[in-house]
């Protein structure tokens, strides 16, 4: 299976930019809707946490009226398995550094943006490294 350098390098560079706006609008935007949602939320006795739960579901309702958060996350997403598939094929062991990115919270963690950040970073630059295709032929016989 071959692949094109160039190509490849455009969708690293793709993700990472779609990454550093994800970052930056989580950290002006989403992290304080989230604050505000649970500040919205009554604290109750000494004895409790709460009067009433906080609303678990009401961020993601937010952030999904968001389109912004709607077309960065659709990005990441359909960008996701050709950065694995990168990785796969460079015989890197970063393609499981990706899993993190999944979306099952709305608001994905500082940590898993910032691993996907750096391990994609190094990604681009194995791939600015290596000729592919020696990298094809290597392939073939491993």
């Amino acid at each position: 299976m071959s692949r094109n350098k160039e190509k490849d390098l455009q969708a690293l560079n793709r993700f990472i930019d779609a990454l550093h706006q994800f970052k930056k609008l989580k950290w002006e935007r989403w992290e304080k809707l989230e604050d505000k949602v649970q500040a919205s939320n009554f604290p109750g006795s000494p004895t409790e946490d709460w009067i009433i739960p906080p609303d678990e579901g009401k961020v993601e309702r937010l952030l999904n009226e968001d389109q912004e958060y709607r077309n960065l996350r659709a990005m990441l997403t359909s960008h996701k398995s050709d950065i694995k598939a990168i990785a796969q094929f460079l015989r890197e062991d970063l393609h499981h550094s990706f899993d993190w990115l999944n979306f099952s919270d709305p608001l994905i963690g500082n940590a898993a943006l910032e691993e996907c950040t750096l391990f994609a970073e190094r990604l681009k630059k194995e791939t600015q490294d290596r000729t592919y295709i020696l990298q094809t032929f290597k392939n073939l016989f491993i």
